[in-house]
């Protein structure tokens, strides 16, 4: 493939010359590996990286303007996580199924945990409780001190409900789902480690669209600290950047964002 594809504009000093540029760095590793064949670079294959690699990029980002107040717990919580979604990525490359559906059950449990420790509560080991207490903090803190009307804090209500019911059912249920009716793993050891370190010729696209849409769900639960949001800890580039490119929960952040 002609390298002249990366190439893109002078972007220094801007968060999508800094994505970009280290986007052009994971091609130049993948490029040096055994492994990959020529052929994976083609466009769909490079597309399909380009999206996985720019949330992961936002995401990590917009926690470590979070994390500058050094919360022990919650740094632990949010390191676990990044190092589950790099782990993820190279499972969707060698489109492992059922380690991709683990793995992403994984970071949705440390995701909500590490944001429930920003928020200052102690997580349990019950998504759904965790879940739970976090949108019931985000509510409280949008609605107490803001002189809304009763319309408006149903509105509020009912979009962090929505957005918390996606979570816990179409996405965390359905995970847990796909887990437990897994057959059993036939492959002996050397059969597995073979095909593992076998040549990558193609990424399924259900997978890195999986991992597109949970790495923005936990970015948007991750900017939803309320606190944060007004005192200006998250980069205000950061957060058009997320918002211009992810829509999937435009909804909510657009009702956040105007009663910050």
């Amino acid at each position: 493939m002609n390298n002249n594809n990366y190439e893109v504009p002078d972007l220094i000093g801007t968060l999508s010359g800094d994505i970009e540029r280290d986007f052009k760095k994971v091609i130049s590793i993948f490029k040096t590996q055994s492994s990959i064949q020529s052929s994976v670079l083609e466009t769909d294959i490079v597309n399909s990286l380009r999206q996985m690699h720019d949330i992961l990029y936002i995401y990590r980002s917009i926690s470590n303007d979070l994390l500058l107040d050094k919360h022990k717990d919650a740094q632990t919580l949010f390191a676990l996580n990044y190092h589950l979604l790099i782990i993820t990525l190279i499972f969707i490359l060698k489109s492992d199924e059922y380690a991709t559906f683990f793995l992403l059950r994984g970071s949705l449990e440390a995701s909500i945990k590490a944001t429930q420790h920003l928020n200052g509560y102690d997580s349990t080991n019950s998504f759904s409780n965790n879940l739970e207490q976090t949108t019931k903090k985000i509510k409280n803190n949008l609605i107490v001190g803001n002189n809304i009307n009763s319309k408006k804090r149903n509105d509020i209500k009912k979009s962090i409900n929505k957005f918390a019911k996606y979570g816990r059912e179409e996405l965390y249920g359905s995970l847990s789902n796909k887990i437990h009716i897994r057959e059993d793993i036939i492959s002996v050891p050397s059969v597995y480690l073979n095909d593992f370190f076998g040549p990558i010729s193609s990424i399924k696209q259900e997978l890195s669209s999986l991992f597109v849409i949970i790495v923005e769900y936990e970015t948007v639960f991750t900017m939803l600290n309320i606190d944060a949001l007004r005192l200006n800890k998250i980069s205000n580039s950061k957060i058009e950047y997320f918002r211009s490119k992810y829509t999937n929960f435009k909804y909510l952040i657009d009702l956040v964002m105007k009663l910050l």
